[in-house]
């Protein structure tokens, strides 16, 4: 997930603001914002530099090499550092080697992105995440939900995954599920249990020891309540194994701690 929100730290990576833009070595340059088909020819004169011819780099090359010679034949040797050959700026990137792109173009080209999902948040009460660029089914007008980042996949997540071969249908469910049970974090449905038994000291005195617990169940409660159940059975069944062994040990006159 990246994400970018004025408040909150949201998904695993986060990009500033919610500006979804991002730069990358310009294609048709290779990054060193230089147009290799086209050159300038400078002239230095009292007054500065002025160009004086235009073209491909090996056409303005050659015409400093006949400029020279003519030079050098007529005795001017010193015309030839009165001339120049810059290279154009790249017309897609104006020279700067780089150019923006989307979010999106960018875990493309960048991370080997194949599915690419925009994430929303409604912040309303609560916090709560959903597949989505417009607002949350639940705020039609928006004014408490929007997008704030997107979720992706990249071949080291399919390798992790056993998906390598993946359609994509199949990368898409995978990546919803993963925000279901970001947004069941975001709401707080997080769960756990302990199993703990009381014994009575005296009559008005008891004492609990816990058995089990398990943490970090996420969404289903009903489910939580079924492991928990299942957990108070077996601890259950240990006490009572433990005191009909200490019956048996005391009927014996064997004493255990």
């Amino acid at each position: 997930m990246l994400c970018g929100h004025r408040r909150y730290r949201l998904g695993d990576e986060q990009v500033d603001g919610e500006d979804f833009t991002t730069s990358v070595a310009c294609p048709s340059c290779d990054g060193n914002g230089e147009n290799q088909d086209r050159a300038k020819l400078w002239r230095k004169h009292a007054y500065g530099w002025v160009a004086v011819g235009a073209g491909s780099i090996q056409a303005m090359q050659g015409e400093i090499s006949r400029v020279v010679e003519r030079a050098l034949q007529a005795g001017r040797p010193e015309e030839a550092g009165r001339l120049m050959v810059e290279v154009c700026d790249c017309p897609r990137c104006q020279g700067s080697g780089e150019i923006e792109v989307s979010i999106a173009a960018f875990l493309r080209q960048e991370r080997g992105a194949k599915v690419i999902l925009p994430l929303g948040l409604i912040d309303h009460s609560g916090l709560s995440m959903y597949v989505g660029s417009g607002a949350h089914r639940h705020d039609p007008g928006g004014w408490d939900s929007g997008q704030v980042g997107v979720i992706f996949d990249t071949a080291e997540t399919r390798s992790d995954r056993g998906m390598e071969d993946s359609r994509r249908e199949e990368i898409e469910r995978a990546l919803r599920a993963e925000v279901d049970e970001y947004a069941q974090f975001l709401r707080g449905e997080v769960y756990g249990f302990t199993v703990t038994v009381t014994v009575t000291v005296t009559v008005s005195d008891s004492a609990s020891d816990s058995l089990d617990s398990c943490w970090g169940f996420l969404g289903d409660l009903e489910y939580v309540r079924a492991r928990a159940n299942e957990a108070a059975e077996c601890g259950a069944r240990a006490a009572r194994r433990e005191s009909e062994e200490k019956h048996l040990m005391a009927c014996r006159d064997i004493v255990t701690a």
